[in-house]
């Protein structure tokens, strides 16, 4: 068996700070072009530390299913129904819906695991690189070429967007880590030209995309592996809490969200303003997860 798992703080302020960006796309993305782009890397970034975290030493894959199926399975299960009560849509409505109320990231997440699994026992690094490659060209294809419905239904276009990122953080755990500036500036680089595309091809755009997704979450989170340690100690414990509690503030916080539609037309003030914002939503998601944590059996959820 598995020894318990040691918390690795670099680990939670990763979440962490994975998480503050997605709130922070919530509540500002249209607001300023570049500060939209910086949101973007919030849910890579957090799909490599799954990666990461989900490749151990042994695996009893029924046991490790069904604990996935728990953890992430049934909060998404939870979080639709009462999406179709708070939105007022029928449950079909929002199960053929691609964004699934934005819990799309829930159901995506599971089947990373699920397509990870399936994989994982290949025996040779390279060996599971080709199959996990292999698994991701059939994924834009079907994205491409499959039935809309199946997309809606299950999320393939998300799948193909992420599960590369997935994979990279399987991928950095298997080899120790590390990476020089050569190749940090390397990703940096092409995040940029990736995230810079404005063609009218929305299939370049696509693949653009998913390789911005790829460098940028790798980029960030090598960075934060590297300098976690030297950050001040309350914004290190703070984006360390917020990772260990993202499950309750992803759930949540949907609905404190504020709509943000009146640029400033300066980057730094949007910026402000936003981060702001997300710093009341996340604490709001906090104190509404401790309340039914404490008064509900709803503890077990997040």
């Amino acid at each position: 068996m598995d020894k318990p798992i040691v918390r690795e703080t670099w680990l939670d302020v990763c979440k962490g700070v994975a998480m503050w960006l997605v709130v922070m796309k919530h509540t500002g993305a249209t607001l300023n072009e570049g500060l939209y782009e910086l949101t973007q890397v919030g849910v890579p970034l957090f799909f490599m530390v799954s990666g990461f975290l989900a490749d151990k030493r042994k695996l009893s894959l029924g046991r490790e299913l069904f604990k996935k199926f728990k953890r992430i399975g049934i909060p998404f299960l939870l979080a639709c129904c009462f999406a179709t009560f708070w939105y007022s849509i029928g449950p079909v409505e929002l199960l053929f819906h691609i964004g699934k109320q934005g819990y799309w990231f829930l159901l995506c997440l599971f089947f990373c695991f699920c397509l990870f699994y399936a994989i994982v026992r290949l025996r040779g690094l390279w060996t599971f690189v080709v199959a996990a490659s292999t698994i991701e060209i059939f994924l834009l294809t079907l994205s491409k070429f499959g039935p809309e419905m199946l997309d809606n239904l299950a999320g393939i276009s998300y799948l193909a967007r992420y599960f590369p990122c997935f994979i990279a953080g399987v991928f950095v755990k298997r080899i120790g880590g590390g990476m020089g500036k050569t190749l940090g500036s390397v990703l940096l680089i092409l995040t940029c030209v990736a995230f810079a595309y404005r063609g009218e091809s929305k299939s370049v755009s696509f693949l653009l995309h998913v390789v911005g997704y790829f460098c940028s979450g790798l980029f960030v989170f090598e960075f934060i592996h590297q300098v976690c340690g030297r950050m001040p100690k309350f914004l290190r414990n703070t984006l360390s809490i917020v990772g260990q509690r993202s499950l309750g503030v992803y759930l949540i916080h949907f609905y404190f969200v504020p709509h943000c539609v009146q640029p400033s037309g300066s980057f730094a003030v949007d910026f402000a303003i936003t981060m702001l914002l997300s710093v009341v939503v996340i604490a709001l998601s906090l104190v509404v997860e401790r309340v039914l944590m404490t008064m509900t059996c709803l503890d077990r959820v997040f």
